[in-house]
């Protein structure tokens, strides 16, 4: 697909399809021809101030028009849904993070997009931003010689609906904490013991959570999430010679900061395209199936099952 021009249809129309739509408008070879959204007049209006030819009140019609890919960007408890009836049709899937709640769900879905031959790729566009490339060769340098231990946070106060409620499969470590579970566990491995704790809402779901992952390596990782307050929202990577770390916020971040160990800081500026999407967008027009970071995905989804059943945050589908 690599000098295909890629046409997408959406599912969704909330903030991050206007992103999304944004975001495109930089990929010559990348457009949007249709949308749609169980809320029409959302997707009307989108379609409108987008240029969207095509919008659909009902999903299957999206299916059946001409569209390569479907980009989902609807509420967790729908990813799995949505994407199946789109490979089942065809269709190549982005899927906005995170692409399933539960293991057993992904591996589904990846082997259907593999008996299909289409693509199927969560939506994690730090992986494909220029700063979190420029930290794997920094590190894969190792100019500052081993890691020691890596700290990942994000923290927002938020009071989306769907981020705190069971029915919609809501809670801080599928929404904010799967970004440093994922930057951990590419950098350093699936981890040999997780320990996990939380604080849960009136819903039953983690409103704010922590987890310790260590390595018979040696390596250790902090990781925190939480909707209901802020946190350094850094990705801080600690070694033998000094301090690596991409700044608040690192997901869409534009620079490195390195610090020796007599605190002395270094600022590697790099140049962020777009909000990050289009890196990411490209990368799924142009890569191979194959290449789409499946094992990643199994990886962080088989960490993030483990880390809810200790913090007893089960929803119906995993029961």
């Amino acid at each position: 697909m690599e000098d295909k021009t890629l046409k997408f249809g959406i599912v969704g129309a909330g903030f991050i399809v206007k992103e999304f739509l944004e975001n495109v408008k930089l990929l010559p070879k990348v457009s949007v021809a249709g949308i749609y959204s169980r809320t029409y007049a959302n997707a009307v209006e989108i379609a409108k101030a987008h240029e969207i030819p095509n919008v659909y009140s009902n999903f299957e019609d999206l299916l059946k028009s001409d569209v390569d890919a479907i980009y989902v960007a609807t509420q967790n408890n729908t990813h799995f849904m949505y994407s199946q009836r789109s490979l089942l049709a065809g269709k190549h899937v982005l899927c906005e993070k995170p692409a399933c709640v539960n293991f057993q769900q992904l591996f589904e879905l990846l082997n259907l997009a593999e008996e299909k031959k289409l693509k199927f790729m969560e939506a994690m566009r730090f992986l494909y931003i220029p700063v979190y490339m420029e930290l794997k060769k920094i590190l894969a340098t190792k100019i500052f010689g081993d890691i020691i231990s890596i700290e990942g946070s994000l923290g927002k106060i938020s009071q989306r609906t769907y981020r705190h409620t069971q029915d919609l499969n809501g809670g801080a470590t599928l929404d904010l904490g799967i970004y440093p579970i994922t930057a951990i566990i590419d950098i350093l491995g699936f981890p040999d013991n997780i320990i996990a704790g939380c604080v849960k809402n009136e819903h039953g779901v983690d409103s704010s959570m922590s987890a310790i992952f260590t390595y018979k390596s040696g390596h250790i990782a902090n990781i925190h999430a939480s909707f209901t307050s802020l946190t350094r929202g850094e990705l801080r990577i600690c070694t033998e010679k000094g301090v690596i770390t991409i700044p608040k916020y690192w997901t869409t971040g534009n620079k490195i900061v390195l610090e020796n160990p007599k605190g002395k800081k270094e600022t590697l500026p790099v140049i962020l395209k777009g909000t990050g999407m289009a890196d990411e967008i490209e990368h799924f027009r142009t890569t191979n199936r194959e290449m789409l970071q499946g094992d990643l995905s199994i990886q962080v989804v088989r960490a993030m099952d483990k880390i809810r059943e200790q913090i007893d945050v089960i929803f119906d589908v995993d029961k």
